[in-house]
């Protein structure tokens, strides 16, 4: 268990600069261009509509421009490919004119994929009688195929393992026993995670960003309005990094199973939490890997993307069980700290990317201190409330059923709203 679930922190604890989406669509477009190997004439790309949704609204890094098609244009003229999700930190002020040229001259086109799969994104460059295709799937880097001119160059048919197959999931029991066991020198390099997100977390402090959420509390706090305490600090260091973020900040995040909002919420409570209570650097990074598995144990419930804010509940919950964790609980009072997040966080919807994602993760840092707050004083919902259960894993069962089955036509009618309000 041990190895399993080190692999897991180390494949899905990643750097990302910029939103996912559309640094994924990016990065799809940059591997075709360096198979193509010269300058496209005409970019068609290809997105499921959870991706669409998350790149409608959100700023791309080093471009000042929000969506896909500004995205799709950096990668396909970049290339870079080898950067994975950092492909956009090299974008400089020549490569952003050509981009907005290759918009201006309407070189690259985006399309909805009719596709049952949540995270899809399929490019096409094209040059001359030349043409290279890649997919990504599953995963925001996971790169599946690649096609040129008719010869297929990759074409990985192993199905996603992280997120999709029963038989890799964790429990909530596993996890508290790997974080309380495992040799802290193992897990240390989660601290590089915290490390990055309090510096974009400081960014959206110390500068204007978004919805300046996060600065509003902290001036607040100085203020004398509201009091300067775990719970209000959480709440500004967390939204602070999303203001940051979400307004196209030039600073990588540390993600969480394939989020770099996830990212945030599942560190900076927890680290707004440890630095009140003046916890060592192990407590924190068995803290932080309880965050990061729990996020990614909800996750295999919910999906990569779905409609149900991933980085507000899957993710507030890990944050949760983390804070419950240094506020001296054990794993009893982990399992109450989750049903009372998913008592009330359930029905918190992604209506996609964009700045005011920082109101929701302020939301969610909050829910996430009260809840263990009330789990290490013995108290959780009851089993007779909702779709709360004695067994903590049926109630993640659960909260999955409601934001999968339950919410079948939510992303449609979200995204349908998003498409016609202008």
């Amino acid at each position: 268990m041990d190895t399993h679930c080190l692999t897991i922190l180390k494949s899905e604890v990643k750097p990302a600069l910029g939103c996912t989406e559309p640094v994924a669509v990016a990065l799809c477009c940059g591997r075709a261009k360096d198979e193509l190997n010269d300058i496209p004439e005409k970019v068609e790309v290809f997105v499921s509509k959870n991706v669409l949704k998350n790149g409608m609204g959100v700023y791309v890094p080093n471009t000042d421009m929000v969506g896909l098609d500004i995205a799709a244009a950096v990668g396909s003229l970049i290339g870079n490919s080898h950067k994975e999700l950092n492909i956009l930190e090299d974008v400089d002020d020549k490569l952003l004119l050509e981009a907005k040229n290759f918009l201006k001259n309407d070189k690259i086109k985006i399309f909805l994929k009719e596709t049952k799969d949540k995270l899809y994104i399929e490019s096409i460059l094209y040059k001359g009688d030349s043409y290279v295709k890649v997919i990504i799937k599953d995963k925001h880097d996971k790169i599946i195929y690649i096609e040129r001119n008719g010869n297929v160059i990759l074409k990985d048919e192993i199905e996603e393992i992280a997120l999709c197959s029963k038989s890799h999931r964790l429990s909530i029991k596993e996890i508290y026993e790997f974080a309380t066991s495992v040799n802290f020198e193992e897990i240390a390099f989660l601290l590089e995670g915290v490390e990055m997100n309090k510096k974009i977390a400081q960014e959206g402090l110390d500068k204007n960003y978004g919805l300046n959420v996060g600065k509003n509390i902290i001036q607040n706090i100085k203020k004398g309005i509201l009091s300067d305490d775990i719970h209000n600090f959480a709440m500004a260091l967390t939204a602070a990094g999303a203001d940051a973020r979400m307004s196209g900040a030039t600073l990588p995040v540390m993600s969480s199973a394939g989020s770099g909002n996830q990212g945030l919420t599942a560190i900076l409570p927890v680290v707004a939490v440890s630095e009140k209570l003046n916890c060592s650097s192990e407590k924190l990074a068995r803290a932080i890997a309880i965050s990061h598995l729990i996020t990614y144990h909800i996750k295999t419930h919910l999906g990569r993307l779905s409609p149900v804010c991933g980085c507000g509940v899957a993710a507030g919950i890990g944050a949760s069980c983390a804070i419950t964790y240094l506020l001296g609980g054990a794993y009893d009072n982990i399992t109450k700290a989750i049903k009372n997040m998913v008592a009330n966080l359930t029905g918190i919807v992604c209506d996609g990317a964009k700045p005011s994602c920082a109101l929701k993760l302020a939301t969610s840092a909050s829910a996430a201190v009260q809840s263990a707050l009330l789990a290490v004083s013995g108290i959780e919902v009851s089993k007779h409330d909702g779709i709360i259960e004695d067994d903590v894993e049926k109630t993640i069962v659960n909260l999955a059923t409601v934001g999968t089955l339950g919410m079948s036509v939510t992303d449609d009618v979200i995204l349908n709203i998003m498409i016609n309000k202008c």
